[in-house]
């Protein structure tokens, strides 16, 4: 009976610190915006990919004009759209070539 009293206290209080941070977060997100501050990622940013480990090899690739979806295969990557997705933002490749 004890243990079940105080797993269920542990619980209450998960959930109220929980919901404490959920509300912080939304009066400083409240207050950003009040500030005209910008919130999140600033547009046109480039993250870190999965395909910068190989972007070398990818090049090299394309330059002997190897496709896409070959590339994809041959570096054992999944999905060849994301590739060129990673080789366009990138701008890896110039097809007026």
């Amino acid at each position: 009976m004890n243990s079940k009293v105080i797993v269920t206290l542990f619980s209450l209080f998960g959930e109220l610190e929980r919901d404490f941070i959920s509300l912080r977060t939304k009066e400083a997100l409240a207050s950003k915006k009040a500030k005209r501050m910008k919130l999140g990622k600033p547009k046109g940013t480039l993250q870190k990919s999965q395909f910068d480990v190989d972007r070398e090899k990818i090049i090299e690739l394309l330059t002997l004009g190897v496709s896409v979806r070959k590339i994809a295969n041959l570096l054992k990557y999944r999905n060849h759209i994301s590739l060129n997705t990673y080789i366009n933002k990138r701008k890896l490749f110039d097809t007026t070539l």
